[in-house]
């Protein structure tokens, strides 16, 4: 069975061998869901420009898309959080 939740919060590391995504959800009925991502840094690379990709095309048949943790961006050692 495949689950789709939006993530309300997304961590992002890294050591010397992967990069680690962490995605995480909190209901407001405090129901949480997390899933960890671990992939090579060619992996990671790819991942940003598949995602850069879709992005550019989602913004050309929409429009311009606004970052709202721009100013809410928590950094963490060997990595970034951020939260809505």
């Amino acid at each position: 069975m495949h689950k789709i939740l939006p993530a309300n919060a997304v961590e992002v590391g890294h050591n010397t061998e992967n990069f680690i995504l962490i995605f995480r959800f909190q209901g407001p009925d405090g129901t949480q869901e997390t899933v960890y991502i671990s992939t090579s840094p060619a992996g990671a690379k790819t991942t940003l420009d598949l995602l850069g990709k879709e992005l550019q095309d989602y913004e050309t048949e929409v429009g311009h898309t606004v970052n709202p943790w721009n100013h809410n961006t928590t950094q963490k050692p060997n990595g970034h959080s951020l939260s809505s």
